[in-house]
């Protein structure tokens, strides 16, 4: 009878350990898709920033802005997915 739980119990556990290694599984997915987005929303940024200091009044300004708002609405989007996440 104590072996018979026992091995119930030993069963029960060694089903619970594989539950958490597919969490643990799932966790470390969505940080690496984390992280990516992170560096995706850096380089965005500083491509942002570096059309920010080009408005200085010289004939390409129209793209340059054009470049710049479609950046903010990438860099928003990835904010936003990753939100989700």
């Amino acid at each position: 009878m104590l072996k018979k739980k026992l091995d119930d119990l030993v069963g029960e556990l060694k089903e619970k350990e594989k539950d958490v290694e597919e969490v643990e599984k799932n966790i470390k997915e969505r940080l690496l898709r984390i992280q990516q987005k992170t560096l995706r929303v850096d380089a965005l940024n500083k491509q942002c920033a570096a059309l920010k200091g080009r408005g200085d009044g010289d004939e390409f300004v129209g793209p340059v802005e054009h470049l710049r708002n479609n950046t903010k609405k990438q860099i928003k989007e990835i904010d936003d997915e990753t939100t989700n996440v």
